[in-house]
Parts: C-alpha cells; sequence; structure tokens
C-alpha cells in the first residue's frame, strides 16, 4: 500500500473535518475545537531547509517543528506553481475544478472554502500575506473577505521590505518592516483576541519570502561566503 498523501487528499480531509464540525448537532466548547495555522512559505523548494541537509540555508525554527511534529515527505501539492496551489490549500479541489490553471488566475467566485466551512463551526477567520487568487480589495468577489476570512492583512502577489498590504480590504498602507516580521505580528494580535474572546480560529499565513528578488535587513548579521560556497 502506497504511503503517499497528496495535498489536495489532506486539503479535502481537512474540508470534511471542518463539514462535520459545522453540521454536528452536539454542543461544541470553543477549547474542544483544534485551532489551526497554515503558513506557507512563497517559491520554497523542499530542499531549502536545514532538516533537509541544505548545505547553506539555516532553518532553525523549521528544524525544530520537522524534529518534534507529524513530519510528511512524501506531500504533494496540486501543482507547480502558485496560484493554484493556493487555491486547492483553500478548497480542497483540483486547479482545473475551480479556474485558476496558472498564476495570476483569479478562483472562481462560487467556489466554497476551508474559511467558509470553519465560520460556520463558530471559527473566526484570518488571512495575513500574499492572497494571489485574486484581488483584496474589499468590493473583490474573490478577496479573502469574499472567501470565507473576517479578517485580512494581505497583498495580491509578492511582498518583502516595507510591504504595501491592504487591512480588509481597505487602501493599501505602508508598514515599517520586514514582511515576514510584519505579518507575523498581525497573526500573534488575532491570536491573542481570539483567544480573549475563547473563540476557536484558523489562521492562514502565506509569506512573501522566499521568493525573489532578495533584499537584506540591516539588523541582521551578514553571512560571509568563502568562494568554495559560491
Amino acid at each position: 500500500m502506497s504511503h503517499t498523501l497528496s495535498l489536495r487528499q489532506c486539503s479535502t480531509h481537512a474540508v470534511a473535518l471542518a463539514s462535520l464540525l459545522a453540521a454536528s448537532c452536539l454542543p461544541v466548547l470553543a477549547d474542544e475545537r483544534p485551532n489551526i495555522i497554515l503558513c506557507m512559505g512563497d517559491d520554497h523548494g523542499w530542499d531549502e531547509t536545514g532538516y533537509n541537509g541544505h548545505p547553506y540555508v539555516k532553518t532553525p525554527v523549521l528544524d525544530k517543528m520537522a524534529a518534534t511534529g507529524l513530519r510528511m515527505d512524501h506531500f504533494y501539492s496540486a501543482h507547480p506553481s502558485c496560484s493554484p496551489t493556493r487555491g486547492s490549500v483553500l478548497t480542497g479541489r483540483h486547479p482545473n475544478r475551480y479556474g485558476t490553471f496558472s498564476p495570476n488566475w483569479s478562483i472562481r467566485p462560487k467556489e466554497i472554502t476551508i474559511a467558509h466551512i470553519l465560520k460556520e463551526a463558530g471559527y473566526t477567520c484570518g488571512h495575513f500575506g500574499k492572497w494571489h487568487v485574486g484581488p483584496v480589495k474589499s468590493g473583490s468577489p474573490t478577496s479573502p473577505g469574499a472567501m470565507g476570512f473576517d479578517q485580512w492583512l494581505s497583498h495580491d502577489n509578492f511582498f518583502e521590505m516595507n510591504p504595501i498590504l491592504s487591512r480588509n480590504g481597505g487602501p493599501p498602507e505602508r508598514l515599517q518592516g520586514e514582511g515576514s516580521e510584519v505579518i507575523i505580528d498581525e497573526t500573534i494580535r488575532f491570536i491573542d483576541t481570539a483567544r480573549q474572546n475563547k473563540q476557536p480560529f484558523l489562521a492562514v499565513v502565506w509569506f512573501g519570502s522566499p521568493h525573489e528578488p532578495y533584499s537584506g535587513c540591516p539588523n541582521v548579521t551578514r553571512i560571509e561566503w568563502s568562494g568554495s560556497h559560491r
């Protein structure tokens, strides 16, 4: 028997679980429902981590997560590029079924996402970072809000240093700092509020990094490479 598990299968299972939570007629307390944090790097290759033996890239936090959590070494996305993968994570469906055939194609407005279903189960849902399955402005039929998210601080596409992001579909605003830190700080605030309200949450965190182009952070020590590393 093959032990390979596809991303579509995992996403479909997650959506099915969310449907069961929403459909249950039994009272469920908030602390009995699992909180879900979904993080995804942008254009991040499977081998570009310390725990997979990359000779130069240092990923101590990911290494710790891989050592202490459930690690799936045969875990495939539904598509080799950006937007179609994101849409499959949201819907559990193949890109051909929801109309996102390649990067920069929007998701179909009528699609049902895991955020839609978890909201019915009493969850608060937030999206932070790169969206790339449609415009993030409030009037868009494919914005995070239209796709079931209660809150979002998002960009249509790539972002990095001092990112320009839209908060809940409002006018774009420039936020100072490294893009990943900016959206993580926002995610933590979202989680803190959900916990104060005793409400289960879904936090989708889609980084702009490590997609090129790259910019250096002034407060990070520069690593000097020898000629043999080039």
